[in-house]
């Protein structure tokens, strides 16, 4: 993984990146602050100590804004050999376990009401599908070879030496997030991310102060005591100092997690795709004129069954 993010991320223009993000925040601090200011009572230490948090105003705006070279850094090739693992067992457990009759109702569904069919079919087979599914997940986690290490034991080495299959879920998911987070913290060490978010701190700080003067409205000047913006001011003001305060943790600690999120979440759903794909593979022979209705029955049963984020189910 150390090689996949040096190959994904080494030619991205961070300072791009953290242009975009200061303008999304911009917007989520403005619409946060209207939300959150109707109290009279307002002041601008319930920004840093609530809105920003409330809100999600820092993950969102990154999130939205984070590089799209982060969906390559979990495609690495232990990853592309569970996705695959994963599709495999899913067709296979599902055409082992679930009961022929849920099959033959696919064989003999129509194209008409299909919505009506789809919900009739996941309130019948959806509980069913549900334990199906996390028995894969778990047979493909166990298995798992690779060279990461934990403690004295190859990662492999130790989910094999669980038996229970929802702790080998969750002993995966756990090792795959402090790995996805010591690399990542690699990553930002290797090219002084921090140190450039660092150098564009007067940046956010102007954006996110213009945006809560907007969302504040006519009461800005009361909620800044009249102080100048702090990119016009001679001397630190109010905002300034609270800025300085808020930066080392919220933005320059938080860079770290916030990538390593995103890069978590993306692995995350690129599992479940090939779950999914490994139910589509399991039905389209019986439904093999009506591939669309496959795919909505698919949506259907993961949504239902609270499948719709692997790490999710793992935890949940």
């Amino acid at each position: 993984m150390t090689d996949s993010y040096d190959w994904s991320l080494r030619d991205t223009d961070l300072d791009a990146v953290f242009g975009s993000w200061c303008q999304a925040l911009e917007e989520q601090v403005e619409y946060s602050v209207r939300c959150d200011a109707g109290n009279d009572d307002y002041l601008l230490n319930d920004f840093f100590l609530d809105t920003l948090d409330s809100h999600g105003c820092i993950p969102i705006a990154f999130d939205s804004e984070a590089p799209d070279e982060l969906y390559s850094v979990g495609q690495t090739d232990t990853m592309e050999m569970m996705k695959t693992d994963i599709t495999t067992h899913t067709e296979s457990l599902l055409r082992e376990h679930l009961a022929q009759e849920a099959s033959t109702q696919l064989l003999a569904a129509t194209p008409n009401e299909p919505g009506e069919f789809i919900r009739t079919w996941s309130n019948q087979w959806g509980d069913e599908v549900t334990e199906i599914i996390p028995n894969c997940l778990a047979k493909v986690f166990t298995n798992v070879q690779c060279t990461t290490r934990t403690e004295d034991q190859s990662f492999g080495n130790y989910l094999e030496s669980i038996s229970s299959s929802s702790e080998s879920r969750d002993a995966f998911f756990a090792i795959l997030r402090r790995t996805v987070q010591a690399v990542t913290n690699q990553f930002l060490e290797s090219y002084a991310a921090v140190e450039r978010l660092s150098e564009h701190k007067d940046t956010f700080r102007d954006a996110c102060e213009r945006a809560i003067r907007m969302g504040l409205g006519d009461r800005a000047p009361i909620v800044f005591n009249f102080q100048p913006l702090s990119a016009e001011a001679e001397t630190d003001t109010g905002f300034s100092i609270l800025w300085g305060l808020a930066l080392p943790g919220r933005f320059l600690g938080n860079l770290g997690s916030l990538i390593a999120a995103k890069v978590f979440n993306v692995i995350s759903d690129d599992l479940k795709f090939a779950s999914k794909q490994g139910f589509k593979s399991a039905f389209e022979n019986y439904s093999c004129n009506n591939s669309v209705l496959v795919e909505e029955l698919v949506d259907e049963v993961f949504e239902r069954a609270a499948l719709s984020n692997i790490s999710y189910l793992v935890f949940k």
